[in-house]
């Protein structure tokens, strides 16, 4: 899972150019496959010396039932194992202060990032 941002670099940034950034700032959530760091078309920047892990919780997600077009929230452990932990019927509010459920390739999730950066 991860949190992406609203802002397009040059090159690479230092962990000292993104150390601002806080959850509240995404403009994406999404869960993700890890193909783009595997095949090391994403970098990985580094350790942060003041990261907080309390600070970024794995989130809750919606998902909207086809059926019936009921929204569900959504929770995964927060170990990072993606593992589904519960479901439960929520109200309209509440769906919409959550992201959107799902898994996006990390392809899809690239094209997906570029239209949000292009706006």
């Amino acid at each position: 899972m991860g949190y992406f941002f609203g802002v397009a670099f040059d090159q690479i940034p230092g962990v000292e150019e993104i150390s601002y950034f806080t959850p509240s700032q995404a403009i994406l959530i999404r869960m993700f496959s890890d193909l783009g760091i595997r095949q090391q078309r994403w970098k990985i920047i580094g350790p942060s010396e003041t990261w907080n892990r309390n600070l970024w919780p794995m989130t809750a997600f919606v998902h909207y039932d086809l059926l019936n077009g009921r929204p569900y929230k959504r929770e995964y452990s927060d170990s990072g194992d993606g593992i589904f932990v519960k479901e439960t019927a929520c109200d309209e509010m509440t769906a919409k202060s959550l992201p959107e459920d799902g898994l996006s390739g990390a392809r899809a999730l690239e094209i997906r990032l570029g239209k949000l950066l292009d706006g």
